[in-house]
């Protein structure tokens, strides 16, 4: 089971894994800051910064800016295997009951 909060300022990077072997055809891409679908889903400001569509369905990459105090419950994800880069600010992840924090830098 796992959980993540911010403890401060927003910015997170979100890699989100279904199957990396199922990538054909990659293409370059490049997206400037502020580049991207935006979303906004409890709360969370989510920029798409690459979708499924874009890489064959084998992963997507989504930037989170969150208020402090904030984000997803305790919860398993089971359809897919996930990443996190901390771009700015504190976050708070638990996972398998064990609980870390993560600064700028942190994957």
């Amino acid at each position: 089971m796992g959980h993540m909060r911010n403890k401060e300022q927003p910015g997170i990077l979100f890699f989100y894994y279904k199957n990396l072997q199922k990538m054909e055809n990659t293409k370059t891409i490049n997206k400037s800051p502020g580049q991207g679908e935006l979303l906004s889903v409890m709360g969370i400001d989510i920029t798409v910064k690459l979708s499924g569509e874009d890489t064959g369905n084998a992963y997507s990459i989504v930037e989170l800016n969150m208020p402090p105090n904030n984000g997803p419950g305790m919860h398993i994800d089971t359809r897919w295997d996930e990443s996190w880069y901390v771009i700015e600010g504190t976050f708070e992840f638990y996972l398998d009951g064990e609980k870390i924090e993560a600064v700028a830098g942190n994957f």
